[in-house]
């Protein structure tokens, strides 16, 4: 016998005892022989790790690409040895969008736009984030312009910080704070955006399931996005944007056609309602984000 394949009759895995014929061990399924740890066997074993189909990641990811709401479907039914679980699929998705988009394209960009009348500065703020696109235009010098808006702003917000966001280096600290913020303030409106599809098909169903679907559709728009980020390299960003923005839209109405089994028409309206309502509690969220990186400075 090989001494690669030297089987014994207890696991070194797990201490438990079996039949020295066994191929696996019972309780944890370690296969039952003594390997060599030489550098052919860690070649084999990244190698298998990485690019073998039936492993859980690639199991996971084929159903969440190419099967709409089936992985939400098998989560629910109780199929969850063999995928990755929600929250860690999420976790990792967040992690690859984040980190692409801070390098290739920033989800808060800023420009100035310097006026000479009244020494007025209008300092804007794009957040393209995800799926939507929100602009704020706080009028800091303007307000100081008026007495009653340089008292309101020094008493409730502070001269310092009206400095300092007047200032480069307050700009990028401003736009830090909030590349800080947006992941874990994402992973808190998970469950609000749940909630809006709790509301539209609330019948004989229960919250949970809202938001595993969620979980499972944020997953695969942060994945999704992440290769369409990497591709504004190669392609024009202003056609990648509406390639983003149609693949969303279309992804949104499958994924309700198919998870909820409803008909196109009233996938296409719920998603309208879902957009509708989610924009609005997109705009507060975003601007509580900015608000709160704002008071840091």
């Amino acid at each position: 016998m090989s001494p690669n394949r030297q089987h014994s009759k207890t696991c070194p895995n797990c201490l438990v005892n079996y039949d020295s014929t066994c191929k696996f061990c019972p309780n944890c399924g370690q296969a039952n022989k003594e390997l060599r740890l030489n550098f052919k066997y860690f070649v084999s074993e990244f190698f298998k790790g990485m690019f073998n189909l039936d492993s859980k990641i690639f199991r996971t990811l084929k159903l969440l690409f190419l099967k709409p709401g089936k992985l939400t479907k098998e989560f629910i039914a109780g199929k969850r040895k063999l995928y990755i679980p929600p929250i860690r699929m999420y976790l990792i998705g967040s992690l690859i969008y984040f980190t692409i988009s801070s390098f290739f394209n920033d989800p808060v960009t800023f420009s100035d736009e310097i006026k000479e009348d009244n020494d007025t500065t209008s300092n804007i703020i794009t957040l393209n984030n995800l799926d939507t696109l929100q602009t704020i235009v706080p009028e800091i010098d303007s307000l100081k312009a008026s007495g009653s808006g340089d008292s309101f702003l020094s008493k409730y917000i502070g001269n310092e910080r009206l400095q300092k966001i007047n200032t480069k280096e307050g700009r990028k600290q401003f736009r830090e704070n909030i590349m800080q913020y947006i992941p874990i303030g994402m992973f808190i409106f998970v469950p609000l955006t749940a909630l809006i599809f709790f509301l539209l098909f609330r019948r004989n169903t229960f919250y949970i399931e809202h938001l595993i679907f969620v979980i499972h559709l944020q997953t695969l728009f942060y994945l999704l996005f992440s290769f369409l980020n990497l591709l504004e390299v190669i392609i024009n960003p202003g056609i990648m944007e509406g390639v983003t923005a149609f693949l969303f839209l279309l992804i949104l109405v499958i994924w309700i056609k198919k998870y909820y089994l409803v008909k196109w028409i009233v996938a296409c309206v719920k998603a309208f309602l879902f957009l509708m309502i989610y924009s609005i509690m997109y705009l507060f969220f975003f601007l509580i984000i900015a608000g709160i990186s704002f008071l840091v400075l």
